[in-house]
Order: C-alpha cells, then sequence, then structure tokens
C-alpha cells in the first residue's frame, strides 16, 4: 500500500473473568505518507518471512509450520486502513461462505 516511516507494536490483554481466561495479542501499526495501516503482528510476521521465500515454490506444509512458528493462528483477521487524502477508513474483514 504505501512504504512505512513508523511502525508501533501494541501488546493488549484480554481477560475473560468468567471463564478466568487471559490471552495477550500483538498488533501493529505502520504509517507511510499516503495511507496508515492496523492489523495484526503475527500476520505481518508470517508474510514477511513467507514473501522472502520463493513464493512458487512454498508447500502448504511449509506455510503451516511458519503459520503456527509465529502464532499466525492467534492473529485478528482484520485490517483497518485510512487513507490520509481522502481522510477515509476502510476496514477489511474474513468472509466466510457456505458451501
Amino acid at each position: 500500500l504505501d512504504q512505512a516511516t513508523l511502525e508501533c507494536i501494541y501488546e493488549y490483554t484480554v481477560k475473560d473473568p468468567r471463564l478466568q481466561k487471559t490471552e495477550i495479542y500483538y498488533d501493529i501499526l505502520q504509517v507511510g505518507k499516503r495511507v496508515s495501516k492496523y492489523a495484526a503482528y503475527p500476520a505481518y510476521r508470517v508474510d514477511s518471512v513467507i514473501y522472502r521465500m520463493d513464493i512458487t515454490k512454498i508447500t502448504i506444509g511449509q506455510a503451516t509450520a511458519i503459520s503456527n512458528q509465529y502464532e499466525g493462528w492467534k492473529a485478528s483477521k482484520y485490517t483497518i486502513v485510512k487513507d490520509h487524502r481522502t481522510k477515509t477508513l476502510s476496514y477489511y474483514d474474513r468472509v466466510f461462505t457456505d458451501r
């Protein structure tokens, strides 16, 4: 989308008192000249590793191993993008379809 001039990693904790469960999550804010992007940090890490590989030769098993190593499964699936010129926010999320 844009080259980031600033990146900030956020750590946040979600506590569920009913289940007595606490989870720690990480997100990343990337700020560029034209757009800013807020998304899951584990997904960013997985993408960074995979993009350094030959994408035409990576197997599903390798991609799964990388995702597991960087806890890609723990990443939130949404992305928020702000266009600085139009001052608009775009929200992207996963869409599941029934078969």
